[in-house]
């Protein structure tokens, strides 16, 4: 199996057009530049050496829309010393919950590339981890979604809400573009540690880099793991993330007396609009081909908001 990898080359996430496909002929060689780059950058601590415009003027990232076909893979981020974890060598390590997910999936042990990222934004570690298995970009959720639902203490670490229809999916040495006004983080980026039993990445670049590319499909098994899930099974695991992330907020602002009438009124109205949401959804029979009946039923859905307030 074969596919052209698409991808686009970028200062900022506004980028135009023309920045699509720069440096196309020479892909692979340029992220093993960059890799020296910040190979000397680390070894010394010293920004300055991030210096070849080409390379770190512009990042590389994955362009993967519903269709895509690529390797699994999984971000993972936020994680601190609460979880066990399985040393690489005496400088890099993983977290154990990674082979149960392994097992989960029937992948082979160990068979995952894994890039860290040591300045996430991301309180904790950052792991991007991919597996030399094919599947369809849109369709990798469901599975997260079930394993979480048989494994609720992972679901902090594992994020589901990149597998959107169209992603853009930051490749190995490639620091993160500027965002708005805050510039670009220079350091940000993602260095591959370990790649299918693998961890001397310099004497392996081309192996290692290759199985960290996510359309990267040339030869790989499709994943042959059949799932159905409900939605049921969708609405547990969202009800499972809000309940964990409002655990953690509370625990992060306690709230004052002074805050609990204005949140509890709040939670209401919420709870009236949606309410009124459902039960126009149940009632509409809405044709989802039909553009005009889309546009009356958002016009309803807009009017309960406003008469909820």
């Amino acid at each position: 199996m074969e596919q052209e990898i698409k991808y686009v080359c970028i200062k900022s996430y506004n980028y135009k057009m023309n920045d699509l496909m720069k440096y196309y002929k020479n892909f692979f060689e340029i992220i093993k530049q960059c890799k020296l780059e910040y190979d000397e950058y680390e070894t010394n601590n010293d920004e300055s050496k991030i210096t070849i415009d080409k390379l770190i003027n512009y990042s590389r990232l994955e362009i993967l829309k519903h269709d895509t076909m690529c390797r699994f893979f999984l971000d993972i981020e936020n994680l601190n010393d609460n979880i066990e974890y399985i040393n690489i060598n005496d400088k890099y390590k993983y977290p154990k919950f990674l082979e149960n997910f392994e097992n989960y999936m029937g992948f082979e042990y160990q068979s995952f590339t894994l890039t860290l990222n040591n300045n996430s934004e991301h309180e904790g570690l950052s792991y991007h981890v991919i597996w030399p298995y094919v599947i369809q970009f849109s369709k990798i959720k469901q599975y997260i979604i079930d394993f979480i639902n048989q494994n609720p203490q992972y679901i902090l670490y594992i994020d589901s809400s990149i597998y959107s229809n169209r992603r853009i999916f930051r490749c190995p040495y490639q620091h993160k573009p500027a965002l708005k006004k805050n510039g670009r983080r220079i350091n940000d980026y993602h260095k591959i540690i370990f790649s299918r039993g693998i961890s001397d990445i310099d004497n392996n670049l081309n192996f290692c880099i290759s199985n960290s590319i996510l359309q990267n499909i040339n030869g790989l098994q499709e994943i042959n793991k059949t799932i159905n899930i409900s939605y049921d099974d969708i609405d547990k695991y969202y009800i499972l993330y809000k309940n964990i992330k409002k655990k953690e907020s509370d625990q992060l602002k306690p709230k004052t007396e002074e805050d609990k009438e204005p949140l509890e009124y709040q939670h209401n109205n919420i709870t009236n609009t949606s309410n009124n949401i459902l039960h126009i959804l149940k009632n509409s029979g809405i044709d989802i081909n039909n553009s005009q009946e889309i546009i009356n039923i958002i016009f309803q859905l807009l009017k309960s908001i406003t008469y909820s307030k």
